[in-house]
């Protein structure tokens, strides 16, 4: 069974919430799933909210598609990002210390390199390994999708 994430103050109502990291985690089925706790959770007098840990509420996702349809006043019981780091640590500046401490400790296991050239050196040696077993070009990728179905 899923839970809540339960944020509990004296003097404030009990909140659940559920987190995901994007806002292309859902489909319909999960959505429609916490669409009715949501509404279990309100008629209990408590508050109820999704949580996408990163992603803007103005983005195009199917997970936000599915909301706007399935989640009653979705745009109040969904934070996205910015607005959830607000809201779960009480500080309207949590998201830009938690970037800054991510960029560290990046910074840190990356020695000073760039996100951007561990992923191309990356890419590169995955090519390399990808064009050695299959080969170049359509017939390569016709190779791969054959193996793997």
């Amino acid at each position: 069974m899923s839970k809540w994430c339960h944020r509990e103050s004296s003097d404030l109502p009990s909140v659940g919430l559920k987190y995901y990291h994007t806002t292309n985690d859902m489909d319909k089925d999960q959505i429609s799933h916490w669409a009715r706790r949501i509404e279990e959770k309100i008629s209990a007098g408590d508050e109820a909210y999704l949580g996408f840990t990163y992603g803007k509420k103005a983005a195009v996702s199917v997970t936000l598609g599915l909301l706007k349809q399935y989640l009653p006043d979705w745009e109040m019981r969904v934070m996205v990002g910015k607005e959830l780091w607000q809201f779960v640590s009480g500080d309207p500046q949590h998201h830009t210390r938690l970037c800054n401490i991510l960029r560290q400790a990046a910074l840190t296991v990356l020695h000073k390199s760039s996100i951007v050239s561990e992923l191309n050196i990356a890419v590169k040696r995955i090519t390399a390994e990808f064009e050695v077993k299959y080969g170049h070009g359509e017939e390569a990728v016709g190779k791969f999708i054959h193996e793997i179905l």
